[in-house]
């Protein structure tokens, strides 16, 4: 009995022992997720301001011709590293007329591809961006550039994702400013998906140059639970994290706060700096896109930046969030997402607006699009002379030019449309056009209907 008893005491200080190193290096995370102080945030915004994005030797390196764009390859210098980008021309580029500018931010941690802007607008239906947009395409400190007939490049330093990333885009604005007259710099526009996402939210907070910011299945919140847990649950060796947002920030904040290389404060500042929900002002112009079925970028990201704008008090007619209930983490599933993104980005008229009016006289709004069986809509005047409650006629014409629907619209009432045709039964799944009639100067829009 002594002897079996002396086993499991030698058998259970043995396994303490073999488990010691695991228990000693497990750490309560709360503390670092726990929400940033108000001071917190203004050390960030501090640190921001402190930083320089200009460049320096800016200069085009090579230009080519691309399945019918004009290509060039951007270079210039940025904390001393020597960094490189794309530049797509216009199809319709005249010398010496002004054009627009998209930001067109990439996703994705393998670095650059050449055929990403010449693609991602491939299938847009009016052209408007191939057609008149400079787009502009920078590669991130630390990543390759596979530039095709471009050549082959790295931009130097080390990665640093998010924190770094708007850094080198907002140098890389600059940089073509300086080299191309035909750039517009008060039509700058923002477009990024997942990773580039968060650096269109950084870039739309960062630089007031950005007018317009376009965001697909960005995270926005690196503090929100799902991260959180699953961080914990690889610390505590119960799981290997699985999303790439937690391998990242398990990576580049909690193991070198874990080893010493990070204080609790510096860690917690660059968290803070990477959750850029909670910097959103009320004035920006944006609109968000989001499939309910992505599992990279969970939808939560974009409904918590949803809450901050009503938190801060934004602009409904600024800010758009379309959600598709089918949709992953891959533009091609949120059906229609295009015709929204063309109406927000290719209309000038100021103040921008993320559901902006197609002609003068009555502003007609609608949302959310694409719909899933109800519509909303709403009817402003634009001018004191049609600010009465007059009645109008919402007509919505099919691919065809066909009427299929019609409804009364008073200015100033919102109505709800349940998208029935004109016998009153359900109209299929596509896209229309929506206008008002009855009045000089009547206004359209675009929508798309998914059952």
């Amino acid at each position: 009995m002594i002897t079996t008893s002396f086993r499991i005491l030698r058998s259970s200080m043995f396994l303490l022992l073999f488990l010691w190193p695991t228990l000693a290096t497990s750490q309560d995370l709360a503390p670092l997720f726990a929400p940033a102080t108000s001071q917190e945030m203004v050390l960030v915004e501090n640190d921001w301001a402190r930083r320089s994005t200009e460049p320096s030797n800016a200069a085009i390196d090579r230009t080519v011709m691309m399945e019918g764009f004009r290509m060039q390859r951007i270079s210039f210098h940025l904390d001393n590293l020597h960094q490189y980008g794309v530049l797509r021309y216009p199809k319709d580029f005249t010398p010496g007329q002004k054009f627009p500018v998209l930001m067109l931010l990439h996703g994705g941690f393998s670095g650059f591809w050449f055929n990403f802007p010449l693609n991602f607008d491939a299938d847009y239906t009016s052209g408007c961006l191939a057609d008149s947009f400079f787009v502009v395409c920078p590669t991130y400190r630390g990543e390759d550039l596979a530039g095709g007939d471009l050549g082959n490049v790295s931009s130097e330093g080390e990665p640093s994702v998010w924190d770094r990333d708007c850094d080198d885009s907002m140098a890389m604005l600059t940089a073509v400013l300086s080299l191309v007259p035909e750039l517009d710099p008060d039509r700058v526009t923002a477009h990024g998906g997942s990773r580039g996402g968060n650096v269109a939210y950084h870039m739309a907070v960062r630089d007031p140059r950005v007018k317009r910011t376009v965001v697909l299945f960005g995270p926005s919140q690196f503090r929100q639970a799902d991260i959180q847990s699953e961080c914990q649950d690889h610390i505590d060796g119960i799981a290997q994290a699985q999303s790439s947002l937690a391998i990242k920030v398990i990576s580049e904040i909690i193991e070198p706060w874990n080893a010493g290389q990070l204080t609790l404060f510096e860690a917690r500042h660059l968290l803070t700096a990477w959750s850029i929900c909670d910097f959103l002002p009320p004035e920006i112009q944006l609109q968000v896109h989001h499939g309910l079925a992505d599992e990279i970028v969970l939808p939560v990201h974009s409904f918590l930046v949803a809450e901050q704008m009503e938190e801060v008090g934004g602009d409904n007619a600024n800010f758009a969030l379309h959600t598709y209930p089918d949709g992953n983490h891959n533009p091609s599933s949120l059906v229609g997402h295009d015709i929204l993104v063309e109406d927000f980005l290719c209309s000038y008229e100021e103040p921008f607006s993320a559901n902006p009016p197609m002609q003068t006289g009555l502003i007609l709004k609608v949302w959310p699009n694409p719909f899933y069986g109800h519509l909303n809509v709403l009817v402003q005047a634009s001018s004191d002379a049609d600010k009465t409650s007059a009645s109008y006629w919402g007509e919505v014409i099919d691919l065809r030019g066909h009427r299929v629907g019609l409804f009364e619209v008073i200015v100033g009432r919102e109505i709800s449309w349940p998208a029935h045709d004109l016998q009153g039964r359900p109209l299929p799944s596509g896209q229309y056009r929506l206008q008002v009639v009855g009045h000089p100067d009547f206004a359209s829009r675009q929508i798309v209907l998914l059952r």
